[in-house]
């Protein structure tokens, strides 16, 4: 949807297209933190992980239950990465499609995703990042996401390999 609301914007004001190759940029930019980030959870290498999340940000999970209502649990951004030891199980978090929003110093990134634990499904849903740009540098400031084990669309990705 944002990048067909900027092409629009180009058609209408030919002068915006400096506007929207800023934001397209800052939006490349966000997305390149989360994808660093799924990056650091796959290879377990936390050694800079405060590059890219704050360390008092925190990940919250709404898993649904049979009865429709939700199972939330939620985890210090710094204690999940603590969790991430070498030699655990293999972590794979694919994203796709994500729509940024961007005002000023926050922006807010939603996609659908799904996550692989030793090459096999364990859940999709929506992640739901909320970003902070500190010193310059956009971080991942809080996570949300939905977990579902059943009816999930399959990845454009295509299955894992």
């Amino acid at each position: 949807m944002l990048k067909k609301l900027v092409a629009v914007a180009l058609v209408a004001l030919p002068l915006s297209s400096a506007f929207a190759a800023h934001h397209e940029s800052k939006e490349g930019d966000i997305i390149a933190v989360i994808d660093a980030f799924f990056n650091m959870m796959a290879t377990r290498n936390t050694e800079n992980w405060e590059d890219l999340a704050l360390p008092d940000g925190m990940i919250f999970a709404a898993r649904d239950t049979a009865d429709g209502s939700a199972t939330l649990t939620r985890i210090s951004l710094q204690a999940f990465v603590e969790n991430l030891t070498p030699g655990g199980p293999a972590l794979l978090e694919r994203m796709w499609e994500p729509e940024a929003k961007i005002h000023g110093a926050i922006a807010t990134v939603w996609a659908p995703y799904d996550l692989h634990v030793d090459g096999q499904f364990s859940h999709c849903g929506i992640d739901s990042f909320q970003m902070i740009r500190d010193n310059g540098q956009w971080k991942i400031a809080n996570v949300i996401y939905t977990a579902q084990t059943e009816g999930c669309a399959p990845s454009p990705q295509g299955p894992v390999e």
